[in-house]
């Protein structure tokens, strides 16, 4: 069983990894995206290197907002819709927002 200590760290990593800008455009990208997109698609459309996206995506990842498959020699991103609705119901929770 989760604590509410434990609640308000995750909930807090979320909103750590959603608070830089670029991240969330990523997010807000792939959420949109009918197919999940790698590494070069994303830094064509944002205008980003794709060093600095590998790293915001290191960071989503981290906190599972984004999720990963493997295609031949690249990786393809999407949002972790799901994750995203538990990280929803933590924070809702967390805050006693029911």
């Amino acid at each position: 069983m989760m604590t509410q200590s434990n609640e308000i760290e995750r909930v807090a990593q979320t909103f750590k990894a959603l608070s830089d800008p670029t991240r969330l455009r990523i997010v807000t990208m792939l959420r949109g995206s009918k197919a999940p997109l790698c590494v070069t698609a994303i830094a064509s459309r944002l205008g980003v290197t794709q060093p600095a996206v590998s790293q915001h995506l290191r960071v989503l990842r981290a906190a599972g907002i984004v999720s990963s498959m493997r295609a031949g020699r690249r990786v393809h991103y999407s949002v972790d819709v799901e994750a995203l609705r538990a990280h929803g119901r933590l924070f809702s929770d967390a805050l006693n927002l029911k």
